[in-house]
This record gives structure tokens, sequence and C-alpha cells, in this order.
């Protein structure tokens, strides 16, 4: 049997496949976030990694900073919180009040993992800042 000419496929033109401005080699790009997402209440601490890493170092102090001062956070995420507001500080240059933020997290929270990670960096932003700061001469 064989077929009509208004029975055989149609020949796909590969530009009725691909859009203006389309790369066929490229994945499709993400579906945008839902609206409902961008609505959601968010918590200091989310909002003080966020900034933190965004490079908005005064907020992240700030939103941390709330973190350490509320009693509705576990130990492990005030650790988390006083230890990255001490970074946010340091990346404001303000390196004394940095080392002293590290110092009480490694003794307030002596024996945690984060706890040596700050008493080395405190160490290291002292060494520093005497070398800025030409204590060392």
């Amino acid at each position: 049997m064989a077929l009509t000419e208004d029975q055989e496929p149609k020949a796909i033109e590969l530009d009725d496949i691909i859009g203006d401005g389309d790369d066929p080699f490229l994945p499709p790009p993400p579906p945008p976030r839902p609206v409902f997402i961008a609505s959601l209440p968010t918590t200091p601490l989310a909002e003080g990694k966020l900034a933190y890493h965004e490079g908005d170092y005064a907020t992240a102090a700030e939103q941390l900073q709330a973190v350490i001062d509320s009693d509705d956070y576990d130990d492990e995420s005030r650790v988390a919180a006083a230890y990255w507001r001490a970074e946010a500080l340091s990346r404001q240059n303000m390196a004394p009040e940095a080392i002293g933020h590290f110092e009480a997290v490694a003794e307030a929270y002596a024996g945690h993992r984060l706890a040596s990670a700050a008493s080395r960096r405190a160490e290291s932003l002292r060494v520093h800042f005497d070398i800025i700061s030409g204590a060392d001469a």
C-alpha cells in the first residue's frame, strides 16, 4: 500500500524546532523560580550567610549578631553565626574587633571544631594586623 502525497510525513526543518537565538547544543535555561519562594520568611541565620556570600559583610555581621543574641537557636547555629560574624568583621578591615570576636568564639565554644579554627584565625589576623600597623618594627 503506497502513501499518497498528502499522507507522507512532512520534512521537519531545523528552524521549526530551534527558536531565534536558541543554541541546540546548550541545555535550556532553568525555569524561573516560583514567586512564592521569594516571599517566604527567612531567618537571620540564612540572611546573614547569604549576605556574607554576596559580599555584604556589614549586613552579614548584623544578621549573625541577631542569631547570637537570640534564644531561638541551638548552640551549633550560634557558634557558626559567631564564627562567620568574626569573618564578616575581618572582611570589613575591622581586624581588632574580628580578633576579639574570634577569641570569644574560641573561649565560649572550647572543644567545638570552629573554636580551634577561630583560635587559628585570630592568631593569623593578629600577625597580619601587626605587620600592617608596624607593631613589629
